[in-house]
């Protein structure tokens, strides 16, 4: 697949040479093909056009200037100009999303927002992540997980998050809100762009300058002497050939190794737009795209061998690879008159075919060091009550297992809409009414590899450690409960119609808009005979569902012109359906998550040089359970997640100010405080019964201060940026135990651990999980970058680029969070970044 994109590629480049450069501005209607912002556009109402078109492109835009709710742009020039590595870099810009960041390649971002996403298995299940305004979760409904995050950091122009008011036309999962990543653009004149950037990763200081070959899966000592480096090389070229037809192709290659040890890395994105602009009045946009990635994980440490070396890998096993397809068409047709009855129509159909693998070994919940083979030896080494034990990288033992977690997820969809502007006298009315309708092919499987080698005879380990080296049985279905294999086909179907009314008096000042939407909800699984005994009730309440999802939108401007003054409210419902990942596992997730949210502030611009925003948020949750924070200790349900119903609140400060001409400040505080409001009992995902109730609680992994502070300066063709966040500690736990230092603590106990190992007594090897307690760390990064056009003349310009990310190496880690639930994850060190870009 990737051949032939490559040879589209090169023709492109080929047609480049015959193409002849205009002056003329090429439109798709009312649309520029450059970037512009489309004149029709209505305030308030959030517009998330594809690729781009019509996307703010800057906090200096209009329709963010007078958005109703918290927004943040984070724009061409603060993505490439202030020491940004990744993606999940840039996201840190953002006030009120706190980004986890334990890969630094960029491939497998953990994103939380407003206090929410950070628990279960950490993959960005809070907020509705878009890229130019499609949904890219693997199954949006009901797999609500970027399983697959199909954009890379060199081919995106920027990005739009929204916070607040997005439930109506992009529903549902929007509580925690929107994030929409915008690639770029088909450019007016024909362009072409070769780029490479080399990144260096610093080494632990605490590991020497040399590893054994087990620590960096090299067969002699030679791979420790040096840095791993990530090489990202992007090319594109592409633009309009005539007044009507235009095309754009890209490729983006990351190579390399992560800043963890034996970690390497392979992702391919290829890309390609086309435009078609009719007449005036019509047009037809479409997209191809392959994205494969291929990357280890290394998931967590013992804090004894954090201390040792932060960044060694002693799960050599783990790993996540996939590819996704991912394709659609737009129609556009612009009718009528805007100063009397106007507007626009769309009809878009975009499909998704992704298929992905999680592998990792059975000790994935252990961080254990202890080794112990009676009772007497597991209580002298702190495991009272266990008779066996085995270090979490061990693999020589009878039992020891690895999985394989292949899923693949099929999307179809397609959705009209229509904007439709209505003037009479001094009320001007924006009606926004549309169907969604899509169709999701989920299908997942398990597989085991299980070490069946023939055990010690005698002495310590008798009966249990392999005489002799691993037997692997070779790949077998994994078979749940003794009664089934743990595969599911699932074939669901999802409706949803909305309407919003924007209403405007007194020429625009005072608007209120009201929306609703109705989804309706269908699952259907074709395996279902292989569940254990589910009560009927249950099954039915999976089979058809609907909700209601109201929303409202309060703006007022007092003071308009070079000074403007926006007060604004807003209040949404959002709901997530039961989600695949616990239902396919015989879960009992057969509940709707639903959030209610409401948000106040004001926002003071003044012309383009000054903004300030200040906003008040809370959101109300009820059977809360993606977060995957407690579990079911007895009954029926014994083992699975537990939901809980909570509330995060918090204020969001942030402020853009521009003194004189090419200097820019950008500052943001956020203040969250989040909090469980039911009364259960208070557990541990082990199923450890812990003192006292969950009411009133912290969510775990969430930092309740953050603070964000960029700048960029530009003199003459030279820019100086600088980035920096600081995130608050924060509780790893639901217990919230501030137990054990700066390390914490953690520990075996009862739980599921007792009926682990062939439920046979207090034996804990491979499925055993370990729990930690204490606080995370806070850390405060601060990245800085020179960048340079080095010569430029007509349309062709090479510009350069150093940074430093981490300048300070600050050494903080993870827990609980994406890979390995137990011990401690390690963050990035420092790292250099070399860029250098041809375009022409």
């Amino acid at each position: 697949m990737h051949k032939k994109l490559y040879w589209v590629l090169m023709a492109s480049l080929v047609t480049q040479a015959t193409l002849v450069a205009k002056d003329k501005t090429y439109t798709l209607g009312k649309v520029s093909t450059s970037g512009q912002k489309d004149k029709t556009d209505y305030s308030g109402h959030v517009n998330l056009g594809y690729s781009g078109i019509t996307a703010p492109k800057s906090w200096q835009d209009e329709e963010v200037k007078k958005y109703t709710g918290s927004r943040t742009v984070i724009s061409n020039k603060q993505l490439t100009q202030t020491a940004n590595q990744s993606i999940e870099e840039v996201l840190q810009n953002v006030p009120g999303m706190q980004v986890r960041n334990t890969t630094g390649v960029g491939a497998m971002p953990s994103i939380q927002i407003r206090g929410f996403g950070a628990g279960g298995s950490g993959h960005s299940d809070a907020t509705l992540m878009l890229v130019n305004g499609i949904p890219v979760y693997m199954a949006p409904y009901s797999h609500i997980e970027l399983d697959i995050f199909p954009v890379t950091f060199q081919a995106v122009d920027r990005i739009d998050v929204i916070k607040g008011g997005g439930s109506v036309q992009y529903g549902p999962n929007t509580y925690g809100g929107i994030v929409n990543i915008i690639t770029k653009p088909i450019p007016k004149h024909w362009e072409s762009q070769v780029a490479e950037r080399v990144t260096y990763w610093a080494k632990a200081r605490n590991a020497g300058f040399a590893s054994p070959p087990s620590n960096t899966g090299d067969s002699s000592f030679l791979k420790s002497l040096s840095n791993n480096m990530l090489y990202n090389t992007y090319v594109r070229s592409g633009g309009m050939i005539n007044k009507h037809f235009g095309v754009q192709a890209q490729a983006n290659w990351v190579n390399g190794q992560g800043f963890r040890d034996n970690s390497p890395t392979n992702i391919q994105n290829y890309w390609l737009d086309g435009v078609y602009d009719i007449n005036e009045k019509n047009g037809i946009k479409a997209y191809y795209q392959y994205y494969k990635f291929n990357i280890a994980q290394p998931g967590s440490l013992s804090s004894q061998n954090y201390q040792q070396n932060r960044f060694m890998n002693q799960r050599p096993f783990n790993a996540k690879g996939g590819r996704s397809q991912r394709f659609g068409i737009v129609y556009e047709n612009h009718f009528g008159d805007l100063d009397k009855i106007g507007g626009t129509f769309s009809f878009t159909y975009y499909g998704q075919f992704m298929t992905r693998d999680f592998q990792v070994s059975s000790s994935y919940n252990s961080a254990n060091m202890v080794e112990c083979f009676s009772t007497e030896s597991c209580t002298a080494q702190g495991l009272a009550g266990y008779n066996l034990a085995m270090p979490y990288y061990a693999t020589n033992y009878r039992g020891w297992a690895e999985v394989e977690n292949p899923v693949r997820s099929i999307n179809n969809a397609f959705e009209p809409k229509v904007n439709l502007v209505v003037k009479s006298g001094k009320i001007k009315q924006t009606f926004i009414m549309g169907l969604r309708f899509m169709t999701t092919t989920f299908l997942q499987r398990q597989y085991m590899n299980t070490n069946e080698c023939a055990t010690q005879t005698s002495g310590e380990g008798k009966d249990f450690l392999c005489a002799g080296a691993n037997v692997m049985s070779g790949w077998q279905p994994h078979i749940k409960h003794g009664l089934y294999h743990n595969w599911n086909d699932w074939h669901n179907n999802y409706t949803a119609i909305y309407l919003s009314d924007r209403i405007e008096t007194s020429n625009g000042r005072f608007f209120v808009v009201p929306g609703l939407r109705y989804a309706l909800v269908q699952y259907n699984n074709e395996n279902a005979s292989n569940w254990v005994s589910i009560p009927e009730n249950d099954l039915k309440k999976i089979k058809h569902m609907n909700n209601w999802m109201p929303s409202a939108n309060i703006g007022f401007i007092p003071v308009q012109g070079d000074h403007t003054v926006l007060t604004y409210f807003n209040f949404q419902r959002s709901y997530v359906p039961p989600q695949l990942d616990v239902l396919s596992y015989g879960g009992a997730e057969y509940f709707t998550q639903h959030f209610d949210e409401v948000e106040a502030g004001t926002r003071y611009t003044y012309k383009e040089n000054f903004s300030f925003n200040a906003d008040y948020f809370r959101i109300w949750a009820r059977d809360f359970a993606t977060g995957q924070y407690s579990v079911y200790t007895s009954g029926p349900m014994k083992g699975n997640v537990r939901p809980v119903d909570g509330y995060s609140q918090g204020v969001e400060l942030e402020m853009y100010y521009r003194p004189v001409k090419g200097l820019q400040f950008h500052a943001a505080f956020n203040y969250i405080d989040t909090r469980v409001t039911s009364h259960s009992p208070l557990t541990d995902l082990n199923g450890d019964v812990l003192p006292g109730t969950s009411y009133n609680k912290h969510f775990p992994f969430v930092s309740p201060y953050q603070f964000i502070f960029d700048a960029r300066y530009t003199y003459a063709k030279t820019t100086f940026g600088l980035s920096s966040y600081f995130y608050s500690r924060a509780y790893s736990g639901i217990s919230n135990s501030t137990a054990g230092g700066y390390y914490g603590t953690q520990y075996y106990s009862g739980g599921n651990n007792f009926e682990s190992v062939n439920n046979s007594g207090y034996q804990c090897a491979e499925w055993c999980m370990t729990q930690h307690e204490g606080l995370l760390p806070w850390y405060w990064v601060w990245n800085i970058e020179i960048s340079q056009i080095f010569w430029e003349s007509g349309r062709h310009k090479i510009v350069g680029s150093l940074q430093v990310n981490n300048i300070f190496n600050m050494k903080y880690f993870f827990t609980g969070i994406g890979s390995s639930p137990a011990g401690l994850q390690s963050a990035p060190g420092r790292s250099v970044t070399v860029y250098l870009s041809y375009q022409f």
